[in-house]
């Protein structure tokens, strides 16, 4: 399958302040493709922040497992993370 993500052509664009949450078990995007990211993004000028979760899977945040403690730590802090941004970007 063909990358979905080109880096950094994708990421260059970045004009707003971005948020991204990213588990580090991510099926779409390896912890290198995540470097590029983060470093292309710290490039642009713009508020950027990239947080890595451990041993979480591409979607974690909207669809792990609920009867595991630390999966449903990590979603809570993901949406934690993203209502902070909101605040600070959008408010």
């Amino acid at each position: 399958m063909p990358p979905l993500l080109a880096i950094p052509g994708d990421i260059s664009p970045v004009a707003k302040p971005l948020s991204v949450a990213v588990g580090e078990k991510d099926s779409m995007l390896d912890m290198k493709s995540v470097e590029q990211i983060r470093d292309t993004l710290n490039k642009t000028g713009v508020p950027t922040e990239v947080k890595v979760y451990d041993d979480q899977v591409h979607g974690f945040a909207l669809r792990s497992d609920w009867s595991s403690d630390k999966d449903k730590q990590a979603m809570n802090d993901a949406e934690k993370q993203g209502i902070e941004w909101f605040k600070r970007y959008l408010s």
